[in-house]
């Protein structure tokens, strides 16, 4: 798998998780199954900010050689997704959200590991 693939792939989750985020809250949120109100989607939308941030973050460094920096945007992104996945994973055995969290889960991991395993790589390869 190619390190700018990767990157392009991440970019582009964050970019459709703030648009539903931001616009469409209760469709995340009911396919969780968490119910919705007010609160939920203020905080749900007050989040989505950080997506396009981070979209943001993964079109800046596409074409960057490996580096110091490079890697601490990589790792922190990959540790991002292993928590999400740990929180869903939380969130589901105490009852809090149903069992479609796993699908999120199914993205999480595997978008954790591949970014895990192109951090050295250069961005044409």
């Amino acid at each position: 798998m190619s390190y700018r693939l990767v990157i392009w792939a991440n970019g582009l989750l964050f970019i459709g998780l703030f648009l539903v985020l931001c616009f469409v809250p209760w469709v995340y949120l009911t396919g969780y199954g968490v119910s919705t109100n007010d609160s939920a989607e203020f905080i749900t939308r007050r989040a989505s900010p950080l997506f396009l941030g981070l979209a943001y973050m993964m079109w800046a460094i596409r074409d960057l050689e490996p580096s110091p920096a490079r890697r601490a945007i990589t790792d922190g992104t990959a540790l991002l997704m292993v928590v999400f996945a740990v929180t869903g994973l939380y969130s589901l055995a105490t009852g809090a959200v149903g069992p479609k969290i796993l699908i999120g889960v199914a993205v999480e991991v595997p978008f954790a590991l591949a970014l895990l395993s192109v951090k050295n790589k250069a961005p044409g390869t």
